[in-house]
């Protein structure tokens, strides 16, 4: 994700008896637009406010249908007024609506990202579903939800055509009405395990077919007197929004039935999102909520670290906790058969998420992995904390700088320490990356330690990348000259020194032709 400069800026000038109000617009310092207004009128009224990213429910003067802002905005200046700093003051809600006060990782994340459903009021909505033949949905997903709305598509009026993909009772659940009634396919496969599983549903005029995790099924259905399904609004998925879900409601969904009324959304991920063949994610959304780049879930629990008679809970993103009456006493001992190799954090360590700059480096600390308990009084060595990198990065990679180790993979608390840990990341697009971690203790068998220092403990770093405006790369052609639009600066790296000049004249049309005889490299300068 870029951020581009844009000025805007107004002055009246006089030409013979003439009074103009001139606009000007500049986008990142470099491209400029002139216009003069028409009429006679050349004062600026501004007695309404001043709207940023969409006029919400404004109504006293209709200036025209505008489509509302997505994406983030920073350094928003009105005749020197800083109009964020004046927006973060205002202290009646109705005057900022669905806006974060920072600039979400899902602006800078791709197509080919997972996206999670961190709320059971999450959702993401696309252009609406084309299937008035045929309708093609593919995805993948991942959950524990045992109800929750996949995908909702509906037609003008709740009584024309739907297209829904429910979980119920961790069943897939497709609801078709093309005008003459609903039409309903239930598979017998349950989905919410928390493990991938793909889906794809296909409908066209006379059947709906169904394939989960390649076994496909068929279904010839009697649409009625209407063939075409013609959906209109958006196509929601993973949940729905506050202002559709009376309508969803009133087509009798059976996701947001009873307790559900409020709430309904799939809590867990999804990726590989195709809709009619065209793969969709945070690039072709029109509105979100509750969502966050890559699978945050890991859903601890599929490894069954308790023990038989004992009940695992899982906590948020990555952590868990067993319960049973003999308690602490519930986990599995790793080296049981069917056991876990690690157990839940509890007291024993804290993690911080690591922010690094998009292709930067990131040095470790004991800030983002804190042992908690005083290991120094049971006469614990740095060098015995021993950290075991399980699930290597996918954007980047785990720089270990000690000649003392015999795997590329393994590091100390020492290390921590000594600044000897660190992130690279490969320079690609996206917003996050993980590291799988677990943590062991090298101790002697000493009875006297704590049982749960003969443990092992697992947790995930979480990599939280910022974007950063990539270089231009230039590539002369092979007479060496460079063909450069007007007003833009270059660095010419000459063999005796280097130069950097300005085009002295402005074109109306056309390009400056610079000679290059004796400099082939060039670095551009964005001022």
């Amino acid at each position: 994700m870029c951020f581009q400069k844009l000025s805007v800026s107004l002055r009246k000038a006089t030409h013979l008896v003439f009074v103009l109000l001139q606009v000007q617009l500049t986008i990142d310092g470099l491209y400029t637009t002139n216009t003069n207004t028409p009429g006679r009128f050349f004062e600026l009224n501004i007695n309404r406010g001043v709207f940023l990213g969409g006029i919400g429910a404004f109504s006293d003067v209709f200036y025209g249908n505008f489509r509302t802002y997505r994406g983030c905005l920073r350094r928003v200046q009105f005749n020197s007024i800083n109009i964020i700093h004046s927006a973060k003051q205002q202290s009646d809600p109705l005057d900022v609506y669905g806006v974060a006060w920072e600039c979400s990782p899902e602006f800078g994340a791709t197509s080919q990202q997972p996206i999670s459903f961190t709320t059971n009021a999450s959702f993401a909505a696309f252009p609406s579903l084309q299937a008035r033949r045929e309708g093609r949905v593919s995805f993948d997903m991942r959950t524990r939800s045992s109800t929750a709305l996949l995908l909702y598509n509906t037609g003008e009026t709740p009584s024309l055509d739907l297209f829904s993909i429910e979980l119920v009772s961790g069943q897939l659940k497709i609801t078709v009405n093309k005008g003459s009634g609903y039409t309903e396919v239930t598979s017998d496969k349950k989905l919410n395990d928390g493990r991938w599983h793909q889906v794809e549903v296909i409908v066209d005029q006379t059947m709906i077919r169904v394939s989960l995790d390649g076994e496909r099924t068929e279904t010839r259905t009697n649409f009625g007197d209407n063939n075409f399904l013609d959906l209109d609004g958006f196509c929601f998925i993973g949940g729905i929004s506050l202002q559709t879900r009376a309508k969803a409601i009133e087509q009798g969904l059976a996701s947001l039935a009873g307790e559900n009324g409020a709430a309904g959304s799939i809590v867990g991920c999804m990726q590989n999102i195709n809709l009619n063949g065209q793969l969709v994610g945070f690039r072709e959304v029109k509105v979100t909520r509750g969502l966050t780049p890559e699978c945050v879930w890991t859903y601890p629990c599929l490894s069954n670290p308790c023990t038989h008679n004992a009940k695992c809970i899982e906590e948020g993103f990555y952590t868990y906790r067993c319960v049973c009456d003999r308690a602490p006493n519930c986990e599995r001992n790793p080296t049981e058969p069917g056991g876990s190799p690690s157990v839940p954090l509890n007291d024993i360590v804290a993690v911080q998420d690591i922010v690094v700059r998009e292709g930067g480096r990131a040095v470790l600390t004991s800030n983002h992995i804190e042992v908690l308990f005083d290991y120094a009084q049971l006469n614990i060595r740095e060098t015995s904390i021993v950290f075991f990198v399980v699930n290597s990065p996918e954007k980047g990679e785990l720089s270990i700088e000690t000649s003392q180790r015999r795997e590329n993979n393994v590091f100390t608390l020492y290390d921590l320490k000594q600044g000897r840990v660190a992130y690279v990341h490969d320079g690609s697009e996206g917003s996050m990356d993980s590291i799988g971690v677990e943590l062991r203790f090298m101790l002697d068998a000493d009875p006297r330690l704590p049982r749960k220092l003969r443990q092992n403990y697992g947790f995930t770093l979480i990599v939280k990348v910022a974007p950063w405006n990539d270089k231009p790369m230039i590539r002369l052609p092979e007479d060496d000259t460079l063909v450069l639009v007007a007003n833009t600066q270059v660095c010419a790296k000459v063999p005796c020194a280097i130069v950097t000049c300005t085009l002295p004249v402005l074109f109306s049309s056309g390009a400056f032709i610079f000679g290059s005889a004796n400099c082939v490299n060039f670095i551009f300068m964005y001022s």
